[in-house]
């Protein structure tokens, strides 16, 4: 049962990818931008990078003993790196050795200029494999949405155009150096934010394992019954009180009873009728002591290009949700 469950896992986890791939080229999902330390999170990436390269393949990482730190999305960044190690190993059938490589460099203008960028500080993250290589046709189509040398089954041609448009979206560029029977180097440079010690290195907050103490009640409006359910298992389970609803408006029906409190409204955003931004005005015009939660696939939604509460992002973990919840119910 348990190796039944970690295949179940492991294909939701790929669902997840995929989605989220798509939605990056469709541009309906936006970069969420913070400081990243890339020493940090190769360190990361590196222990489930093993387990994924298999034992014939040998990675190395070099340059990660001292902060090389940028602005962009961690999460996207750390699917970059999988994914430029995922196709090494691809390209590495009876095995090899895969080097992850950290540098600061200074480019000056005629320096920038070969990579398209403008001279300043940049971080280089450089994934070397000792492959077959590429030939000239490849490389040159290598980042193209679709593009795959894999067959039917084994690629989806998505990998590496994602990584090419959330590095252009940090604001840097990506380009491979390959050739047949030479492996390949793919280069990353990324601009470099100057003073480390804007990093805050502590660790995520998570949520209490123990019950929430009092009877806090959350009105949980979910249009998808399987999301729905999962999300109230874990709201109960946390010890809150969970009123679920299927639409909005079912929830304004309750909301609009006579004697009825309500600490959170936890909501998704799109629903058929009525969007979740709608439910969240009308009841806090009936309940102004609510507070507002919203969930969403999507990091950026069309006609809302600002949220005046907090968001939790599908497909989201655990330890996301209570922890987000538990931050609202604090004011």
């Amino acid at each position: 049962m348990a190796a039944d469950l970690g295949e179940i896992m492991e294909a939701a986890r790929r669902a997840e990818l995929l989605t989220s791939q798509l939605l990056t080229f469709s541009r309906r999902d936006s970069k969420k931008v913070e400081l990243v330390d890339l020493s940090q999170l190769l360190g990361r990436a590196g222990r489930m990078l093993h387990r994924v390269l298999g034992e014939e393949v040998h990675l190395t990482i070099r340059g990660n003993d001292h902060p090389h730190v940028v602005q962009g999305d961690a999460a996207q960044l750390e699917q970059v790196v999988v994914n430029l190690a995922v196709n090494a190993r691809d390209a590495m059938p009876t095995g090899g050795a895969l080097s992850l490589a950290l540098a600061d460099v200074e480019l000056d203008a005629d320096q920038a200029a070969l990579h398209g960028l403008i001279a300043g500080a940049y971080v280089e993250l450089a994934v070397q494999d000792s492959g077959g290589g590429m030939d000239e046709f490849t490389r040159d189509h290598i980042f193209e949405p679709f593009f795959t040398t894999k067959s039917v089954g084994k690629g989806t041609g998505l990998g590496l155009a994602m990584a090419f448009g959330v590095v252009q979206q940090c604001g840097g560029t990506i380009g491979v150096d390959t050739a047949i029977g030479e492996g390949s180097t793919f280069r990353i440079h990324l601009p470099r934010v100057v003073d480390p010690t804007l990093v805050d290195k502590g660790v995520p907050a998570r949520a209490p394992t123990t019950a929430t103490p009092g009877d806090q009640s959350i009105l949980l409006v979910e249009d998808d019954a399987a999301v729905r359910r999962v999300v109230q298992r874990i709201l109960v389970h946390a010890g809150y009180r969970v009123i679920s609803c299927a639409s909005p408006e079912e929830a304004l029906e309750y909301v609009e009873q006579p004697g009825t409190h309500v600490d959170l409204l936890f909501t998704d955003i799109v629903m058929p009728r009525m969007r979740g931004t709608e439910l969240a005005q009308r009841v806090s015009t009936l309940a102004p002591a609510t507070r507002i939660l919203f969930m969403s696939g999507y990091a950026h939604l069309e006609g809302e290009t600002s949220l005046a509460h907090p968001i939790v992002q599908k497909p989201f973990q655990r330890h996301d949700v209570l922890a987000q919840v538990a931050a609202r119910l604090r004011g």
